[in-house]
């Protein structure tokens, strides 16, 4: 019975985020994306307004991006 409350529950979590504005990072916060084929690093740099560096590089093939 338990679990299927939570169930129920996790239902609107998901469903209440879908309603909100989108993530806005704070100054100096950092996301990071690696895989075996990729890494990706991001920080904002500037809050307002609102600028990001971000970095990504191909590890399996010699390739790289990046912007500021």
């Amino acid at each position: 019975m338990a679990k299927i409350g939570v169930f129920s529950c996790a239902m609107f979590t998901t469903a209440e985020k879908g309603a909100t504005k989108p993530f806005n990072p704070l100054l100096g916060e950092t996301y990071e994306y690696v895989t075996e084929e990729i890494e990706f690093i991001a920080e904002q740099v500037s809050h307002h307004p609102p600028v990001s560096a971000a970095f990504c590089r191909g590890k399996k093939s010699e390739w790289s991006y990046w912007t500021n």
